[in-house]
């Protein structure tokens, strides 16, 4: 049984889903993560990438992937980071399986605060119309991979996929950097 594909089921429809890392508190996971998000550290972010790529593609996990979308910031988010951690992971992973990221796949409507300290129902409030797909013809029958930095509750990702939910999509898959099981 796959933890991270468990954590999506009664909820969306997806073909596969993974990560690579497993969080915990106090580990080096969170170390990295950490360093990633609120540190400034894009080379770590791209590499992390490289490496999770790498070990998609020795074992095979999305050997069908069309394109990969990065899960987005809200601009003001984006504005004040400067720059998206997700968007970085899913870089090293296109230079590994050579597959085009698509940067602006998905917009993010509402400037949420962060859902770093909330509960689940929380975040799945806090995540409900959150996306729009922009250029939604572009993903007609296509295997989307969505890209993200962790997995927590999985709000994010699930909302993420709702605003595909319409569309003539082939398959939606997800992978992230860390999966943090609750």
């Amino acid at each position: 049984m796959n933890p991270v594909e468990m954590s999506f089921w009664g909820r969306i429809e997806i073909n596969k889903a993974t990560s690579f890392l497993l969080y915990t508190k106090g580990d080096m996971v969170k170390t990295i993560l950490h360093s990633i998000k609120y540190k400034g550290n894009k080379p770590l972010a791209i590499e992390m990438g490289r490496i999770f790529g790498l070990h998609l593609k020795e074992n095979n996990i999305f050997n069908s992937i069309d394109v990969i979308i990065p899960v987005p910031l809200h601009p003001k988010k984006l504005n004040k980071r400067g720059y998206n951690q997700s968007e970085l992971i899913a870089e090293g992973i296109s230079s590994i399986l050579d597959i085009s990221v698509v940067r602006e796949g998905l917009y993010k409507n509402t400037n949420t605060s962060t859902q770093t300290r909330k509960n689940r129902y929380e975040r799945w409030i806090n995540s409900e119309n959150m996306y729009t797909v922009c250029n939604a013809s572009t993903f007609e029958n296509k295997n989307i991979l969505l890209v993200d930095d962790v997995l927590t509750t999985g709000a994010t990702l699930e909302a993420c996929c709702i605003a595909f939910k319409n569309l003539k999509v082939e398959s939606l898959n997800i992978a992230t950097l860390a999966y943090a099981p609750s």
